[in-house]
């Protein structure tokens, strides 16, 4: 097709953006997508003064030189790939390109002009930088060396990576009512943005973004009604500005506000990028709050159980051993003997227990040291099994131990025995006469494995979990009558997770028990 007007039109339809200059670099074509990035204007502007005319940079933000405009490259011979420029479109919004350009020639092979085509690649670009933010962000979350650290790190990777001269985060501070400053971002060579330290309800970008509860984006801080304070619009170079909520649950805890040379608009791929952000951040305040409670709340439980135990313990044995004197006294009659007795066996169970509890409280706190020395788990199953088989006897309960390769691990021998004990004391206590209780012992991919299976009343519903508690007992074992104190698996847990092994309980179908201990095997 030689018609002109045709093969015109057909190319001003196209998408991407296209320009074609002539050898002595004027711009002989320049179609509708061309005028919509830089306006109707530039359109007769010779190539020697685009730079002057239409500021343009390389993506890492350095100035483009005329002579590395790709119509001029192209126009010296060069096939010009995939360059890669910046530069604002006529609504002063920053747009990300790529341009391939190539030189023309005539039929004797002389460049006779040039011609480029311009995609924009904004959304791509943004994309990247988004995922790019976000992983900074939950890295700086998850790496800082205090929380207070954290949330700034966060803040800073929000700045550095979106290119926003200024992001500040607020929390609400429960005492005052009023959100105060938590942690700042101010890029490099910036002056100190002008804020106050605290905001109320309602006042300012960041008591707006919390009366409302929702993302807020200020396109022109000078605008009539913007919420952005006095100070800020009079005494900066800032442009535009937003806020979004960081919540815990439903309820607003924090806002983050961030600032920009450039018009910011309300770009959906941008505001998930930030609600994704301020649920992160609310995350980690969650997070950070439940820690300190739990540790808290460990440390104050701990005192308590330390302050009752030794208080407890003196007139506890000031009752144990008169209640010995009593028994032994001379004509004390058998009503009275038997009195005594009952206290001095309470008394001893009541030392036990409290005994009991200290000793959890402190492995669980780190503060009990174990001994760390090979020990042969089969070996230590068996002793164990040896000190209950009477026991079980008693109870018409068969015993059988299976125990195949080396089982060495790391750790307290007597601690571990305790283990066994209390595992193997449970099925035996649970399981019906004439039944049968199978201790295994094996070694499978570096775990070394403690199976103890009784044939018991099984396990109390779905509170499984419940029973490595302190002081919890099953419906079951209630129910039953079986004594003990809710104290040995609690001991369990304790005891393997300090061998950095597990400790879980399952159903034995048709009933029963299967606890399964795993422990590092020695290497």
């Amino acid at each position: 097709m030689d018609d002109p007007e045709f093969l015109e039109a057909l190319l001003r339809g196209v998408g991407s953006a296209l320009v074609a200059c002539d050898s002595d670099g004027r711009i002989v074509f320049y179609n509708d997508r061309m005028r919509e990035l830089f306006g109707h204007d530039n359109a007769t502007v010779p190539l020697g003064r685009w730079v002057e005319r239409v500021p343009l940079w390389h993506h890492d933000g350095r100035p483009i030189q005329t002579e590395e405009l790709p119509l001029i490259r192209a126009l010296a011979g060069e096939t010009v790939r995939h360059a890669e420029i910046l530069a604002n479109d006529q609504r002063d919004s920053r747009r990300w390109l790529t341009v391939n350009a190539h030189p023309v020639r005539d039929h004797d092979g002389t460049i006779i002009g040039a011609a480029a085509a311009v995609e924009d690649v904004t959304v791509i670009h943004e994309a990247r930088v988004h995922e790019t933010c976000q992983n900074a962000v939950l890295a700086a979350l998850a790496g800082g060396t205090s929380a207070d650290a954290a949330r700034e790190a966060a803040v800073r990777a929000v700045g550095d990576q979106l290119r926003w001269p200024y992001v500040r985060l607020w929390l609400l501070d429960p005492v005052t009512e009023r959100l105060r400053h938590d942690a700042t971002y101010t890029a490099a060579g910036e002056q100190p943005l002008p804020l106050p330290d605290s905001f109320a309800f309602g006042e300012g970008l960041a008591g707006r973004c919390w009366q409302h509860g929702e993302l807020i984006w200020v396109p022109d801080i000078h605008a009539a009604g913007s919420p952005v304070v006095t100070q800020v619009r009079e005494g900066t170079r800032v442009r535009a500005a937003g806020a979004v909520p960081v919540r815990a649950g439903k309820q607003v805890t924090g806002v983050m506000t961030f600032y920009s040379y450039d018009p910011q608009e309300p770009e959906p791929g941008l505001a998930v990028l930030l609600t994704g952000i301020a649920d992160n951040l609310g995350a980690h305040l969650q997070q950070h709050r439940a820690d300190g409670l739990a540790r808290h709340l460990a440390a104050v439980t701990e005192e308590y159980v330390a302050l009752a135990g030794h208080e407890l313990r003196t007139p506890v044995t000031s009752i144990t051993t008169y209640s010995e004197l009593l028994a032994d006294t001379p004509g004390l009659p058998p009503a009275a003997h038997e009195l005594v007795g009952a206290v001095h066996r309470n008394s001893v169970q009541l030392r036990r227990l409290i005994d009991q509890l200290l000793d959890l409280t402190a492995l669980d706190t780190g503060h009990r040291a174990l001994a760390d020395t090979d020990v042969d788990l089969a070996t230590v199953a068996g002793e164990a099994v040896a000190d209950l088989r009477g026991e079980a006897a008693a109870g018409r309960i068969t015993i059988a131990t299976e125990a195949t390769g080396a089982a060495v691990v790391r750790g307290d021998a007597d601690r571990l025995r305790q283990v066994v004990l209390n595992l193997l004391d449970n099925a035996v206590k649970f399981s019906p006469h004439d039944a049968t209780v199978t201790v295994r012992v094996t070694r499978e991919d570096g775990v070394v494995l403690l199976v103890v299976t009784d044939t018991g009343c099984g396990l109390p519903g779905d509170r499984t979990a419940d029973l490595f508690r302190r002081l919890y007992r099953g419906d079951n074992a209630r129910h039953t009558g079986t004594p003990g104190n809710g104290l040995g698996l609690a001991l369990c847990r304790a005891i393997v997770e300090r061998h950095h092994g597990t400790i879980d309980l399952h159903p034995n179908r048709p009933l029963g028990t299967t606890a399964v201990v795993r422990l590092p095997a020695r290497t």
